[in-house]
């Protein structure tokens, strides 16, 4: 009995220890005197509230218990001395001595001993759990509200159908809430055309590492509209239960925007088409042109009067034809232009002109089309911005109006005390979506896109509903209020021939055909040199042997840039003599290069009166122009052609 006893004493000092170990407490009292007294606490019960042993043994139970919590504390300490004593937990607050709490769980049972009917507790510190569980929440509170606030739509689904959606798939499923779908069947929202496919899919995701690739779906949303989603679920356990996360995405608005993308693509390869082709035609027009203007002069000294009229009539009607021709090379060239260059006075009339040249019949073609420019205002800008802001806002109110004519689009250009106005008209017929710019997604990006070119330029755009079907687009912009900025050549350009005296004229064009012209007309007032090649030219350049220099601007070999460049290193007088023939570069470091220089240029095809007028004014004063003083080659471009006509004009 004695080696019994004794083999349970150790028994109980090793329970203890391991408790003590595992900072659970333990406390021990007679049953009858459970609810007044304690007969012994264990090490860790002293270290959880802060106290003795002797002070714990002199204490009530209900003393460690907060007063709120005593009750049900008293409630088990009546049925314990009543002989009822069922295996029970409760979590209570314990005060430790300095005040603070001390969340514990309480478990306790009887047991028989040779000192009579004893109840065993046991007490564990909860507090680290409870901070993890505080921990927890806040990070799922945090979880929830990134995914709550996330733009692509979430959405859970499990047994009991559709547990949890954040705002964005409500939006996307047109629904006003989660709980008015709150355990529907997701297949409900599926196109019964792909339904097949959807249940496959969420069978495969159920079973054992089911791992199923993002895939296209077919949906309705609630108020019966079709939308394509791509979807990318994963399983998860959710609540206790299985269930299917999936993340989706509505891939008809990215497929407009990606058809907008191989839109502006393709737009920007023929940019570069039309100007790789309208360079490839600048060299020979210029010929054409001035071996005509030759040929009439020439013929102006015919004897036979009835032979010289008809050949001049002739001569005239090439000419025309070729200025024709010359006309469409700018318009190409309009279409590859970029933003690139410095920023000059730009008349927005004659720019709308040039952009008209090329799209007007096709507006006139598909709706009822007028352009009206009440005055001819200015704009401070750099080359192709303009033309890129006429160009999109007309393509934005073609996409308004059916092709068959029924609608009608109004462009007005005006000047309204400091700023140039620009208003678009959209007359949209019944029948037609009322909203301009095409599908949703289009007209965004249209007006986005117009929006973005507006405040490039100093101004913004807004979009205001007439009537239910007459929409108007207004831009405005800060206009030039300098009138001198208007034509920066028009002091120079008419002084009479006479003030311009015999030079040494340089010219470098890769182009022998182009050589010689300009060599036929000028040679007549003047000595001119022509070279092939920059590199031939650069010796007699560097001993200051030209007057002026007419050079081509890219060349193979040693391009007009590069000779700029040595120029101002070795010999910047005679760089300042340097005019640059050109096709107005679309782009990259020719339009770079421009920009950063004050060299006179005059743009590719010219005929002869430009030409002489270019000469002339470099002579009177080489190296002064700036680099928005161009020469502009005649026939005059639309933008000069327009201010001649004067104001209130319509197309």
């Amino acid at each position: 009995m004695a080696a019994g006893l004794a083999l349970d004493e150790a028994a109980a000092r090793a329970v203890i220890a391991a408790a003590d170990t595992s900072g659970i407490g333990i406390v021990v009292a007679r049953q009858a005197e459970v609810g007044r007294r304690l007969l012994w606490v264990s090490d860790a019960v002293c270290s959880m509230t802060g106290r003795t042993r002797e002070e714990l043994l002199a204490m009530s139970p209900q003393d460690l218990v907060i007063p709120e919590e005593r009750g049900p504390l008293q409630e088990v300490a009546a049925e314990v001395i009543s002989g009822r004593c069922p295996r029970q937990r409760l979590v209570v607050s314990a005060a430790r001595v300095d005040g603070s709490l001390l969340p514990v769980e309480f478990s306790y049972t009887s047991v028989e001993s040779a000192a009579g009917a004893l109840v065993v507790g046991f007490l564990v510190d909860l507090s680290e759990r409870r901070h993890a569980e505080s921990a927890l929440r806040s990070v799922d509170d945090r979880f929830r509200g990134v995914i709550e606030a996330a733009p692509e739509a979430v959405w859970i689904a499990g047994q009991r159908g559709l547990v949890y959606a954040n705002r964005a798939a409500l939006d996307l499923f047109g629904v006003g809430d989660f709980e008015s779908v709150r355990g529907v069947d997701p297949r409900r929202f599926v196109d019964p055309a792909d339904l097949t496919l959807f249940e496959e899919r969420s069978r495969a995701l159920l079973r054992p590492r089911g791992r199923v690739p993002p895939f296209e779906l077919r949906a309705q949303r609630a108020d019966g509209a079709e939308i394509e989603l791509e979807v990318s679920s994963i399983a998860i356990d959710y609540e206790g239960e299985v269930a299917i996360l999936s993340f989706g995405r509505d891939v008809k608005e990215r497929r407009a925007l990606e058809s907008k993308v191989q839109q502006s693509e393709r737009l920007a390869a023929l940019g570069l088409l039309a100007g790789g082709m309208a360079n490839r035609i600048d060299d020979p027009l210029s010929r054409v042109l001035l071996e005509l203007d030759l040929l009439r002069g020439d013929l102006s000294r015919l004897r036979d009067a009835d032979s010289a009229r008809r050949a001049r009539s002739r001569v005239r009607e090439a000419i025309a034809a070729t200025e024709r021709v010359a006309a469409a090379v700018r318009s190409a060239r309009l279409v590859a232009r970029t933003g690139d260059g410095a920023p000059a006075p730009v008349d927005v009339a004659g720019v709308l002109g040039d952009v008209l040249a090329l799209v007007g019949e096709e507006l006139r073609s598909r709706s009822r089309f007028r352009a009206t420019v009440d005055e001819a205002p200015l704009l401070l800008a750099r080359a192709g911005q303009v033309e890129r802001l006429l160009l999109d806002l007309l393509a934005y109110g073609a996409r308004s109006v059916p092709s068959d004519g029924s609608g009608a689009l109004a462009l007005r250009v005006a000047r309204l005390a400091e700023d140039v106005v620009i208003e678009l008209e959209v007359d949209i017929p019944a029948g037609r979506d009322r909203r301009p710019g095409g599908s949703a997604v289009d007209a965004e990006l249209g007006l986005l896109v117009c929006r973005g070119l507006a405040r490039e330029l100093g101004g913004d755009l807004e979009l205001d509903r007439l009537t239910e079907s007459r929409w108007l687009v207004v831009v405005r912009l800060p206009a030039v209020l300098d009138p001198d900025a208007r034509d920066p050549i028009a002091s120079t350009s008419s002084a009479p021939p006479s003030s311009v005296r015999h030079a040494r004229l340089f010219v470098i064009d890769d182009d022998p055909s182009v050589l010689e012209a300009v060599r036929l007309v000028l040679e007549r007032d003047h000595a001119v040199e022509t070279f092939t090649s920059a590199a031939d030219a650069l010796p007699r350049l560097l001993r200051g042997e030209a007057d002026i220099v007419l050079c081509d601007l890219v060349m193979p070999g040693l391009s007009g840039m590069e000779l700029h460049a040595v120029l101002r290193e070795r010999a910047p007088e005679v760089r300042r003599r340097m005019v640059f023939m050109t096709g107005l570069a679309f782009g990259g470091p020719t339009a770079e290069f421009l920009a950063s220089v004050d060299n006179l240029r005059i743009e590719k095809p010219f005929d002869l009166e430009s030409l002489r007028r270019l000469v002339q004014r470099a002579l009177r004063s080489p190296g002064a122009a700036g680099p928005d003083q161009s020469v502009p080659s005649s026939p005059a471009p639309a933008s000069q052609a327009s201010r001649a006509a004067g104001p209130a004009k319509e197309s």
